[in-house]
Parts: C-alpha cells; structure tokens; sequence
C-alpha cells in the first residue's frame, strides 16, 4: 500500500503546483541544441514547476528537448550565448549561469564531510 500512497501524494503535490505555482513562477533553463542542418544555437526556456521533473527526467535519460516545447524568452546562434546575453538574462531573469556548478560544489563538500565525519 505504500507505494500506492506515494504515488496519490505526488499527483496532489502536482495538481497544487499547477494551480497555486505553475501561473506565478516559472524555472528558466539555459538549453545547447543543433537544428536539422547541425548547426549549433542555444536557448534559454521558461519551464512550469509542474514540468520541471518530467524535463528533468527526459535530460537524464538523453532524450532531445525541443525548445520549443517550452516558452521560450531568448535565443542565439552558437554554443554559448554572448557575455552581454548572460549579463541581461541574469539582471532580467535571475539566471545564475553558475547555478549548477555551485550545487555540484555543495554536494561533493557534503560527501567530503560525511566520509570524513
């Protein structure tokens, strides 16, 4: 029965993001594509908190994302966007581009702690 508990409790958790967060807030994620012919742009794309899971997941797995599943705020050719780009995002989004390197950081400190510890 647990499972099956767990599995109610998430749909509930879901169905209040879609209705209280999904029309206040949105997660933006900066995203490297290529189009039909290989060439490379990037963009940056609002995602509902009550997708964000599901993008999750289907990055994990490798699948394509589509930009264009996604809201999509602002885009360029390239790799990377423009240092001028990232410093607009940031002051217009919050974008922090380091975001999940400084995570990446805090986890291995933590497994750093616990093994000494």
């Amino acid at each position: 029965m647990p499972p099956l508990k767990t599995f109610i409790e998430a749909r509930k958790f879901e169905t209040l993001l879609k209705q209280r967060v999904d029309p206040q807030i949105c997660i933006t994620e900066l995203v490297r594509c290529r189009n039909a012919a290989g060439k490379a742009f990037y963009a940056y794309i609002q995602i509902k908190p009550s997708e964000y899971i599901d993008y999750k997941v289907k990055l994990e797995r490798g699948e394509v994302i589509n930009p264009n599943d996604y809201e999509i705020i602002e885009y360029g050719w390239g790799e990377e966007p423009a240092p001028h780009v990232q410093e607009m995002m940031a002051q217009k989004y919050g974008v922090d581009h380091d975001f999940a390197k400084k995570v990446r950081e805090l986890q291995e400190e933590a497994l750093r702690r616990k093994v000494a510890g």
